[in-house]
């Protein structure tokens, strides 16, 4: 895992660097203050082999909705902005880190990708014409630069091409075999403020087939007593409550409950990974948060 990271030029850190980082950080600071920054510029640095994550992190936000490969995100010039450093595209997003007890660095540079603007002109001297094309000022998406040690190089595209299709090309300097055995098989899981109920079930279903499902209902317990077991149905987390006769949709149950399952889930679903817990304090009482952080820590 990362000992020390350095990220420049991102959202709206302009130069940051954090060092001595443990398997466990909690980062805390007034609103606005860059705390989602830091663990979006974490996140995007762990997995290199998912770069549609540079969009994920504008969807958990809010900013934007898309579907890779169909569909028409709603996305504008701007957002795609919003990543770098005060909007300026000319100064490129650096991301930097340390592997804990090791010589490796990672580093990750995004560029912004330009449109490419077709033209026609006629030369008045000849009997042919030229066609040819030009970047235009304006982005439509991400060009990323990876780098691991041992000169390994991972360069990716996103582009969004009308109509609204987000295309991802991955370019590797390894074929996909040798790049699976020298990239170390880390990866991110980012859980933002808004919990995903689709995406709890998917986490949950795994634990279900490893038959850990009643440890994550043991920490639920702690919270709401009466919680005995949770089930999954239809892509929706369901609940086996005391005294009830049927199964009771986990959303019932409060937004708190949501957001343990889903932080719990998470961690018991992230080997080899990192998990990012965006807000971890909402939706909760101050009561459950000694509850979470023994599950979070146990898990």
């Amino acid at each position: 895992m990362f000992g020390k990271i350095k990220i420049n030029s991102f959202r709206g850190i302009s130069n940051l660097e954090i060092d001595d980082l443990k398997r466990v950080n909690l980062f805390v600071g007034k609103n606005n203050c860059g705390k989602t920054s830091v663990l979006e510029g974490i996140y995007l640095l762990s997995d290199p082999m998912h770069p549609q994550n540079v969009l994920n992190i504008n969807r958990a936000r809010g900013l934007m909705e898309f579907n890779i490969g169909r569909g028409e995100p709603k996305i504008n010039e701007d957002l795609l902005k919003s990543i770098f450093n005060n909007l300026d595209t000319n100064i490129y997003v650096k991301l930097t880190g340390y592997i804990t007890n090791s010589n490796e660095k990672r580093e990750l540079i995004i560029k912004p990708h330009h449109e490419i603007k077709e033209y026609y002109e006629k030369d008045q001297y000849q009997l042919y014409s030229y066609d040819y094309n030009i970047p235009s000022t304006e982005i439509n998406g991400f060009v990323l630069e990876y780098n691991i040690g041992n000169n390994i190089k991972i360069n990716s595209e996103i582009v969004i091409e009308p109509p609204n299709v987000v295309n991802i090309k991955l370019k590797n300097r390894l074929k996909n075999k040798k790049l699976k055995k020298h990239v170390p098989k880390i990866s991110g899981i980012f859980i933002p403020p808004r919990i995903s109920m689709f995406e709890t079930a998917n986490k949950l279903k795994d634990i279900q087939k490893n038959k850990q499902s009643k440890k994550i209902a043991q920490i639920l317990q702690k919270i709401e007593n009466s919680i005995k077991d949770l089930q999954v149905i239809d892509n929706t987390v369901y609940c086996d409550v005391e005294g009830v006769d049927s199964l009771v949709p986990v959303n019932i149950m409060g937004d708190g409950i949501l957001k343990v399952l889903s932080i719990i889930s998470s961690i018991y679903n992230a080997k080899d990974s990192y998990v990012f817990i965006d807000e971890i304090e909402n939706g909760l009482h101050y009561s459950a948060l000694e509850i979470l952080w023994k599950g979070i820590f146990e898990a």
